[in-house]
């Protein structure tokens, strides 16, 4: 059985200054072809989650658990595997589709 192109074990979001975590034990596994949503209430952790996996989350942040692209640990990407991991392996619609998208062009 080949690796799965995400696998995300027991991820927690924490807010540093406070002891205050906002993303409690995420698990998934995502395989090549497959398509996820994820859904929940306001405020329930969806995009900390999509920010975690992107390392897009404020310096007062930190990540526990783990994130594996491929088989490599996101959370140890150097500055230079970030870049090439954002803008050729992952992408995010932010949640606001009329700000972050441009009618004109088809999704």
């Amino acid at each position: 059985m080949s690796e799965p192109l995400l696998h995300i074990e027991d991820l927690h979001v924490t807010v540093d200054d406070l002891d205050h975590q906002i993303v409690r034990g995420v698990s998934l596994t995502l395989d090549a072809g497959e398509a996820l949503g994820l859904v929940g209430e306001s405020g329930s952790g969806k995009s900390m989650t999509i920010r975690s996996i992107m390392r897009l989350l404020p310096d007062f942040m930190s990540i526990t658990g783990s994130i594996r692209y491929c088989g490599q640990s996101v959370l140890d990407f150097t500055p230079a595997q970030l870049k090439r991991f954002r803008s050729h392996d992952v992408a995010m619609v932010f949640q606001d589709p009329m700000t972050a998208l441009t009618p004109v062009y088809t999704v």
